[in-house]
């Protein structure tokens, strides 16, 4: 069946001698990059990038592509990323230590396909090396007949210390591009870790790197491209295990931030998957989540909305701090289904258009006592009493 239109007769023709592809019945056309293209919604780059993946991953031959060396070493990145990857995941579902972890999870209501699904794991307290880690991504990707150098897995930054993982002793969740590759890691903090002084931070991420840069990715974009496009809306929420929670309950057009700070490429990018170019912001109810929907009505989306042609509205799930505890909270009274449910609801009543929110918050600021009016006075909320049983604020 065609993967661009509904149908029940199959029309959809995928030639790969001839690398093309052909519908009869909508007409859609082209080759492997444009496939690639339309069905994961990215562009040309992307598309190649992605396709290059797949080639040197599967390859019998020990002949890297010619390419510049630029793009060599992002690849090898990208391979060093992903043996990490499963290895973190190995050590999450198989290692004694992350018992924590995988109890954690529970806890937070996640379950093991969502874990599997996200490629969720673990990094052990042992230092790089006990455990050989340069030597376990070299054994692996030597398998495969790849060479990879010893400066790409310095540069996917694991060591914080000079022998010691980053991410020790904490969750580990990987960042992923549009195409599903890991470009980098989340990490979440434990309770009551062993190795670790008071005051450190609960959310460690990957160093900057040339395929990893906080401010153009979005957390669970990989899975939730297909359901931005049948929903034909994305919704963006602040945290990982907002993602996480929602989609384990079957909300799968989430995406998160990775921090408080939306960024306009990142609203644009949710925004591309669907047609109508509908995005809901629902960041946290907290004072933070509330200044950064304020700041981001007033000060980003009145440019971005009317160049990117975007459909954006807000809303809440107050009194719920956020949506992981949203569905914490709903699925202790109610199923998967009724909270699926209760969700759209809540999120439909309390959705409102994003200048709505600007207007409040310009209005808010206005109003504020001792903000200057136009007259340079300092009280804007002056009042002038017109008669007995009238006062209009000027």
């Amino acid at each position: 069946l065609c993967p661009f239109h509904d149908e029940k007769t199959p029309s959809f023709k995928l030639s790969p001698e001839k690398g093309v592809f052909y519908c009869f019945g909508c007409g859609a056309k082209g080759n492997a990059f444009h496939l690639t293209q339309k069905m994961r919604s990215c562009n040309f780059e992307e598309a190649s990038s992605w396709l290059l993946s797949l080639s040197l991953l599967t390859t019998n031959n020990k002949t890297v592509p010619m390419v510049e060396q630029k793009e060599i070493n992002e690849h090898e990145l990208r391979l060093v990323l992903s043996a990490l990857a499963r290895y973190y995941a190995k050590s999450l579902s198989e290692s004694v230590e992350a018992g924590a972890a995988r109890m954690y999870l529970y806890d937070r209501g996640i379950s093991p396909e969502t874990t599997i699904k996200f490629g969720l794991g673990y990094a052990p307290s042992r230092s790089i090396g006990q455990i050989s880690a340069s030597r376990y991504f070299l054994q692996e990707l030597q398998q495969k007949n790849v060479s990879i150098s010893i400066p790409a897995i310095d540069a996917v930054g694991v060591k914080s210390f000079p022998k010691r993982d980053r991410f020790a002793e904490r969750l580990v969740l990987p960042i992923r591009d549009p195409a599903g590759q890991t470009v980098g890691f989340g990490s979440r903090l434990l309770p009551q870790p062993t190795i670790y002084k008071k005051n450190v931070p609960k959310y460690v991420n990957s160093p900057v790197s040339s395929v990893f840069a906080k401010s153009r990715l979005l957390f669970g974009l990989d899975q939730a491209a297909p359901f931005i496009r049948q929903h034909d809306e994305a919704i963006i929420v602040e945290g990982y295990f907002d993602v996480l929670t929602l989609h384990d309950c079957g909300i799968r057009n989430v995406v998160a931030a990775l921090g408080v700070t939306l960024t306009r490429f990142q609203i644009e990018h949710a925004a591309r998957y669907s047609e109508s170019r509908a995005v809901i912001l629902l960041l946290d109810s907290d004072s933070a989540g509330n200044a950064a929907t304020d700041k981001l009505c007033a000060s980003l989306l009145p440019n971005l909305v009317q160049d990117a042609g975007l459909d954006v509205s807000v809303s809440h799930l107050k009194p719920f701090k956020d949506a992981a505890d949203f569905v914490q909270s709903i699925r202790k009274h109610q199923d998967d289904a009724g909270l699926r449910s209760l969700f759209a609801q809540t999120i439909l009543a309390n959705k409102i258009p994003w200048e709505q929110r600007r207007d409040k918050v310009l209005l808010g600021d206005l109003f504020k006592p001792g903000a200057p009016n136009e007259n340079g006075d300092q009280d804007v909320q002056r009042q002038r009493e017109v008669d007995n049983n009238s006062i209009v604020v000027i």
